[in-house]
């Protein structure tokens, strides 16, 4: 079995693909996913990548995966279908995949969708066998979205683990006082109800300080940024002047650190030595289907908050390695954040907690097994088993979410 993974990975000028795949650079979740590659051909897998990274050699060698640098669309649908029934390709989930399903239907090789964020509901339809063998998403709860859809039996959840080769830094020491928010700078982030909550954390506690690591350039490597060098303008004109108005614009004053991005090693050794870190609080809106910032901060012994929705159901767990959220209010934000703050003893219970948790889910060796089984599982024809549900075969049975569409469709082209 040979499998090929195709990601966009988007990413800043003079980047290469060796560098990701080695962890030499800042790099989002949906970037460093595709680590798992080098973990999976460890395991004498037969593996290929296909990306677009012009710093890269056309054909290299890296860590035991082939990669082969792509110029358009037309270049990857001819690779995959040079490929044979036994084989797999593993599409990454972006804007132009949709297309791209449609273009590689005739090719005879396994195809998998690799869903980071979760496609439209009807895209199970396409999970027939030839358009698609499996949706796999990024946690249960992005897959539970599904389970009314007729197909749900070939959608499937792989966690994604810790995206660096380099060994975890020891989480003794950490500064007291020092909170962190790890993601990419944007609203469907959270990180303006961080900024919200800060000046009542550093009311109640005025030796705090804020680290933020992270840009919005994670995610748009061309985006405009302001004076912070890491947000947008209109990012800081909505969010931050507001708090920082009062400290005479500087935001300085009030604790806030801008560390811009870093290569993995150096993050996580910043990671180990924050007291409590923060994740994307957003309850409503763009909620988050796994996070991998959370993962990345456990287990570095840093205690987590973050949203009580979606895949943070599952990457942390509630009073023993962070806290859920239930609110949008900032005083509970703030009040998490005191609640850690001042009590080591806490903070030492949650930091234990969190280097439990993350332990299988942060393991490659984990990620890259799960992805042979699943991989296998397909190959072979077998179909993913989920607990029973009589309501939701019956639902899934009658097809009438699939007519519902379809019946908003035509409400829609006759509109037009």
């Amino acid at each position: 079995m040979k499998v090929v993974f195709y990601h966009e990975l988007p990413a800043s000028e003079g980047v290469s693909l060796r560098d990701v795949l080695l962890g030499k650079v800042p790099s989002s979740g949906g970037l460093g996913r595709i680590y798992v590659s080098t973990q999976i051909a460890h395991f004498g897998v037969q593996v290929v990548v296909l990306h677009h990274l012009a710093s890269s050699e056309k054909i290299e060698q890296v860590e035991g995966v082939t990669a082969v640098r792509v110029g358009t669309a037309d270049e990857v649908i001819t690779f995959i279908k040079t490929l044979e029934r036994s084989d797999v390709a593993v599409l990454n989930f972006f804007d132009g995949v949709a297309g791209l399903i449609a273009a590689c239907a005739s090719a005879r090789c396994h195809k998998l969708l690799w869903a980071g964020c979760n496609p439209p509901s009807d895209w199970c339809d396409w999970l027939d066998g030839q358009q698609l063998d499996r949706i796999v998403c990024v946690s249960q709860a992005a897959a539970r979205q599904y389970r009314f859809q007729r197909n749900f039996n070939r959608v499937d959840h792989i966690y994604s683990s810790l995206s660096t080769g380099q060994a975890l830094p020891d989480p003794e020491n950490p500064v007291p006082g020092r909170v962190a928010f790890l993601g990419a700078l944007r609203e469907e982030k959270g990180f303006q109800h961080v900024l919200t909550a800060w000046p009542l954390v550093r009311k109640a506690f005025p030796e705090a300080t804020l680290d933020v690591h992270g840009s919005i350039r994670l995610h748009f490597p061309r985006s405009e940024v302001g004076q912070t060098g890491v947000l947008t303008p209109q990012f800081e004109r909505r969010y931050l002047d507001p708090i920082v108005t009062e400290a005479g614009g500087d935001w300085n004053r009030l604790g806030i650190r801008f560390t811009f991005p870093q290569a993995k090693p150096a993050l996580l050794q910043q990671l180990a030595k924050t007291w409590v870190g923060v994740v994307n609080p957003n309850l409503r809106g763009s909620i988050e289907t796994y996070c991998l910032s959370a993962v990345e901060m456990q287990a570095c012994g840093c205690p987590c908050i973050g949203a009580g929705v979606g895949g943070l159901l599952e990457t942390i767990a509630d009073k023993q390695s962070g806290y859920h959220l239930k609110t949008q209010k900032p005083s509970e934000l703030a009040g998490r954040i005191l609640e850690v703050l001042r009590d080591p003893g806490l903070r030492a219970r949650l930091s234990a907690g969190a280097v439990a948790h993350s332990a299988a889910l942060a393991s490659t060796a984990r990620e890259a097994k799960d992805w042979i089984r699943l991989m296998g599982d397909v190959v072979e024809g077998r179909l993913v088993v989920h607990p029973p549900s009589m309501l939701r075969d019956v639902i899934a049975a009658s097809g009438i979410l699939r007519m519902i569409r379809m019946a908003v469709r035509r409400v829609k082209s006759v509109q037009i």
